[in-house]
């Protein structure tokens, strides 16, 4: 697993063997990139020689995408894959989805609630990342605070109750960090 854009923590590593198992040095093995926009090196495909112990590894830059990622590694006599899941980075984006038409009486709790989403630089939706919604006037569930996690399709949302007396403006922040913010008023 790792970031999307990023090179994994680990190089790729494979062994080169004889059938009989013994090392097979100066072998000749090509890693392929067969699932993504990966890149090694620069390239979607790289050859590199076994070193004396048969030993060859190659750095992956995994792709753009967020989701499962393919890298295959071949002699002429056998293939090997490797999976990597690339996750979406840090938010980039945060976008009102939701609650900007809303109308309510006041100190009545809105009927549809307000939502946010959030993309990474890449515009992958961000699962399972903290948003904190907060007013000064009013309440989301009776606090002035409360901090929701993104779902599978990067959205949070919670419901708002104005407060009860008209006159002074009312705003609802959804805050991402570092420092994304949307407003509702």
């Amino acid at each position: 697993t790792g970031v999307v854009g990023k090179s994994l923590e680990k190089q790729i590593t494979v062994k080169a063997t004889y059938p009989d198992g013994r090392i097979a040095p100066n072998e000749s093995i090509t890693f392929k990139i067969t699932l993504g926009e990966g890149t090694l090196a620069g390239d979607s495909t790289k050859t590199i020689m076994s070193n004396d112990e048969g030993i060859a590894a190659v750095n992956w830059t995994l792709g753009i995408r967020a989701g499962q990622q393919k890298l295959q590694a071949a002699t002429a006599d056998s293939v090997v894959e490797f999976t990597a899941l690339a996750i979406a980075n840090i938010p980039h984006t945060i976008f009102a989805v939701g609650g900007q038409t809303e109308n309510s009486e006041p100190g009545v709790e809105f009927t549809s609630p307000f939502v946010v989403q959030l993309f990474d630089q890449y515009d992958n939706l961000i699962a399972d990342f903290p948003v904190e919604f907060s007013t000064e006037l009013g309440n989301i569930k009776g606090q002035k605070t409360e901090t929701v996690r993104t779902d599978n399709e990067g959205k949070a949302q919670v419901f708002w109750t104005p407060f009860e007396y008209l006159g002074p403006r009312q705003t609802l922040t959804a805050t991402a960090p570092p420092s994304l913010q949307v407003q509702w008023h």
